[in-house]
């Protein structure tokens, strides 16, 4: 479907273009940026500027840090934990894991943006 619409996509997401590959580029990207069943591969020759890129991820990482100490902290309550129904624990314990993956997948593309 993305195929169908690659030049709507690469408008919308400021891209110079897009192309679509059954193996990763190798040394040729600046940036691998991995989603749900996707995995991006971005070059500066594209149009990214890496200190823009960097903040917008940093500002995004702020966030999520700041959820994921909202929820470390509520399950760290003891009061929570015995009060709270054992879905909403399990909803929360899970929220906390994907706030961590979020985190980590943000920590590697700032990483990889500053290399």
């Amino acid at each position: 479907m993305i195929d169908e619409r690659r030049q709507y996509v690469a408008t919308l997401a400021g891209l110079g273009s897009i192309r679509f590959e059954d193996a990763p580029p190798g040394e040729r990207f600046n940036i691998r940026v991995v989603m749900e069943g996707v995995e991006a591969y971005l070059s500066y020759d594209s149009g990214i500027d890496p200190a823009e890129e960097i903040d917008r991820l940093s500002r995004k990482l702020t966030r999520v840090e700041e959820d994921l100490e909202r929820v470390v902290s509520k399950l760290a309550s003891e009061n929570f934990i015995s009060r709270a129904p054992a879905e909403i624990v399990e909803k929360e314990r899970n929220k906390e894991k994907e706030l961590a993956d979020k985190r980590q997948r943000f920590i590697a593309q700032i990483e990889a943006l500053r290399n």
